[in-house]
């Protein structure tokens, strides 16, 4: 292997871990608001009327989980590659559901820029660690 190679490599792990555990300490974090502080959440983050402890409860209990899988994950990225597939849908779809919310309101606000590019950076780290093909020969 090539010192550049390597290099490239090294940059590549380092890139999804960085994602990985931004997007892994995001999760967590407000998966444990969502179940342990709703009315906080609700307040401070996720002001989207009417507010529904049961509802944010729910969100909790989905959302922590996926939080402490990507957290796993940080170690060995290439390894739990499915879940950085699962946390690319998850990211895009939640910027997605943000990015409509603002349009329909004929805004763009900095939480949905800022969910729009964690959703890019998932999808890139997901993709950049896609199994290498064997070339044959």
């Amino acid at each position: 292997m090539t010192t550049a190679a390597f290099s490239l490599s090294t940059v590549r792990l380092n890139f999804a871990r960085a994602v990985t555990l931004a997007s892994g300490l995001n999760y967590t974090f407000a998966g444990i608001a969502l179940i342990f502080a709703p009315e906080w959440f609700f307040a401070n983050i996720g002001n989207y009327a009417p507010y529904n402890r049961h509802y944010m409860g729910d969100a909790g209990t989905f959302t922590l989980p996926v939080g402490i899988a990507l957290l796993w994950a940080v170690s060995d990225p290439h390894r739990y590659r499915i879940v950085l597939w699962i946390n690319a849908g998850l990211s895009v779809m939640h910027a997605l559901n943000h990015l409509y919310d603002d349009l329909s309101a004929g805004i763009l606000g900095g939480q949905t820029i800022g969910l729009l590019v964690m959703g890019v950076a998932t999808l890139a780290v997901a993709l950049i660690q896609l199994p290498q093909r064997e070339s044959h020969r």
